[in-house]
């Protein structure tokens, strides 16, 4: 959960935020592993909750952030 990550990773850099959440570059602090890790807001928007699309946007964001950690 959140205090996992709070407590195994410190924070590097604010690397972007967009419509979706924040994106932050990390390292844990035992393996030294650099990382990406994206906080989701959780709030709704005015428009009611996420639609579908919305969804595969995140998704995709997601996969790419675990694509670019696997290079």
């Amino acid at each position: 959960g959140l205090l996992d990550v709070v407590k195994n990773y410190r924070v590097l850099d604010d690397l972007g935020e967009g419509s979706f959440g924040k994106v932050t570059k990390c390292v844990n602090i035992q393996t030294k592993q650099v990382v990406a890790i994206k906080t989701l807001k959780t709030q709704e928007n005015a428009d009611g909750p996420l639609s579908l699309s919305e969804i595969r946007s995140v998704a995709q964001q997601v996969m790419n952030l675990w694509l670019l950690s696997s290079v």
